[in-house]
């Protein structure tokens, strides 16, 4: 919100409808108020906006700018949008590769950004040897209901997740599916199948996350997130939960590195951490995505890391000579504030509402 209005763009807040009467206020709100676009994230966590999603673009016949920070298949894409009215981008370039196009709806590549007046350096280099900030895995009741009456699931998915810690160009969600594909029968045509396979990735990302944690950031890291953290943590820390914003910054700027880890739902894109790490002049320590290079210099304004060994050589590197560290990170926020700021992808999305209209 504040990049549009840095924009002089004027913005009206408004939470997602998830009944009708909600979808009644904001119709005479769009009405009233002369609204040119809808922006929305997602498309909100409500299912009731979901499901009447398409019938209110028709209704209010103004273009709608979603922006995927999640995998648009769980949100029933590119079926519960009009295409005459969607101008759709997500967040992973993979992702947005295979959807592009889909049913008249191009889904554009836009990676997240941060916000400097948020993320900020400190004057002297941090001190303590890196962290990991975020969730084990993203919840999903549905999903841990499978994992706990099926106890294959987690067998299977540690033989799955022993393969990809050799090698990270491989992608978790491919090494699931390529292993549900060879053991398919005639049985395996049950709708439950799917469900199993979702599964079995939610367990080998949920052990993925673990093991880079422990393993990389060993006894000197710590690791801030939901309290779950404690009950799976052996090794390394557990510093407690964070509030985005001043708090987040705290965090990064007393660290050496930040660990950076994608969840299976994120095929190459990259994530919060980096982009606001880099504007905190920290170091970014990330597992290898395609994408990296494409936004950042590795070596020079980040470290990349290709398989767990890997890793936890280049984080003993880190915080052997934190003055290295500290060089490239103040170079990757060069680079941050010049194209990675929310008032830059803002400026994409306006300009890609103006060529529509």
């Amino acid at each position: 919100m504040r990049a549009f209005r840095a924009l002089g763009e004027e913005v009206v807040d408004r939470p997602v409808p998830r009944d009708e009467k909600d979808l009644m206020i904001l119709d005479r709100e769009i009405r009233d108020y002369g609204i040119r676009a809808v922006f929305t994230l997602d498309l909100g966590a409500s299912p009731f906006w979901v499901s009447r999603f398409r019938e209110i673009q028709s209704r209010w016949r103004i273009p709608f700018l979603v922006w995927f920070v999640d995998d648009p298949e769980g949100y029933a894409f590119p079926e519960a949008a009009d295409p005459r009215w969607t101008l759709a981008f997500c967040w992973d370039r993979q992702l947005a590769g295979k959807w592009s196009p889909s049913q008249g709806i191009s889904l554009e590549h836009l990676p997240l950004a941060t916000d400097p007046d948020l993320f900020r350096p400190a004057p002297a280099t941090g001190t303590l040897g890196g962290v990991f900030v975020g969730a084990l895995a993203h919840p999903n009741a549905l999903l841990e209901e499978v994992i706990q009456a099926d106890p294959d699931i987690p067998r299977t998915a540690w033989r799955i997740w022993r393969r990809h810690r050799t090698d990270f160009r491989s992608s978790l969600r491919d090494l699931v599916l390529g292993y549900g594909l060879s053991q398919l029968t005639e049985a395996s045509d049950d709708p439950l199948w799917r469900l199993w396979l979702y599964a079995c990735l939610h367990e080998a990302g949920r052990m993925k996350r673990r093991m880079m944690v422990e393993e990389i950031l060993g006894e000197r890291g710590l690791v801030y997130g939901p309290s779950h953290w404690k009950k799976v943590l052996r090794r390394t820390p557990y510093g407690g939960t964070v509030t985005y914003g001043d708090d987040l910054c705290r965090i990064y700027r007393r660290s050496i590195f930040v660990l950076e880890t994608r969840q299976p739902q994120a095929p190459s894109g990259l994530t919060q951490r980096i982009f606001d790490a880099s504007a905190c002049a920290t170091a970014v320590l990330a597992e290898w995505s395609e994408e990296l290079e494409l936004f950042y210099e590795p070596g020079k304004e980040c470290l990349a890391f290709r398989n767990i060994e890997e890793g936890m050589e280049v984080a003993h590197f880190l915080r052997k000579y934190p003055q290295r560290a500290r060089s490239m990170a103040l170079e990757a926020r060069r680079r941050t504030l010049a194209r990675h700021t929310y008032r830059h992808r803002a400026e994409d999305l306006r300009r890609r509402l103006m060529s529509a209209l």
